[in-house]
C-alpha cells in the first residue's frame, strides 16, 4: 500500500502537513484495498494504522460518521471523499495546497 505522508496524531499534532487534494484522493484510492470503489471502516482503520496513528478503530468510526453522507456504511463518491478530506483537515491539521 502506497501511503503519501504520515498524518499527525492528535496527541502530537504537527499543524500544517501539506499535500494537494489530488495526493489525498490518490491516497484514498490506495485505501480501497479490494478495489470496489467503496471505503469501509475496516479499510480506513487499516490505512490509519499504517500511518502510525493510535486508536484507529475510534478515529475511523468518527471519520466515517462524519463523511458517510448517505449513511450506507462506506465512503463512496466525490461528495463523501470531500467530506472526509474536510474532516481530516479539521481533526488532523492537513492543509491542502
Amino acid at each position: 500500500m502506497l501511503l503519501l505522508k504520515r498524518f499527525p496524531d492528535q496527541r502530537n499534532a504537527r499543524p500544517g502537513v501539506r499535500m494537494t487534494r489530488q495526493e489525498f484522493m490518490q491516497w484514498l484510492k490506495n485505501v480501497d484495498l479490494n478495489g470496489d470503489g467503496l471505503i469501509s471502516k475496516e479499510e480506513l482503520m487499516n490505512a490509519l494504522k499504517a500511518l502510525g496513528l493510535s486508536w484507529t478503530w475510534w478515529k475511523a468510526r468518527r471519520a466515517l460518521a462524519r463523511a458517510d453522507l448517505d449513511k450506507n456504511g462506506y465512503i463512496n463518491g466525490s461528495k463523501e471523499e470531500e467530506a472526509l478530506a474536510d474532516f481530516f483537515t479539521e481533526q488532523w491539521g492537513i492543509v491542502f495546497t
